[in-house]
């Protein structure tokens, strides 16, 4: 959530399943694909995206 909200896709208020309908709304129906999907996301809130961010590092900082 951080990452999307930090990036615009998201508000901060945004819950959960919004958040997942998101994906589920935009994304080809593969679940190998999500979970791909979802630890790349994992990797960068723990290397990059943490309360105190490194986006000068992050790969998706041109995105």
């Amino acid at each position: 959530k951080r990452v999307l909200s930090r990036h615009g896709i998201i508000n901060n208020l945004s819950n959960y399943d919004e958040c997942q309908a998101l994906f589920h709304d935009n994304l080809d129906n593969n679940l190998e694909f999500y979970k791909e999907y979802h630890a790349l996301f994992v990797m960068v809130g723990k290397h990059y995206c943490k309360p105190n961010p490194n986006c000068n590092s992050c790969p998706l900082k041109n995105f």
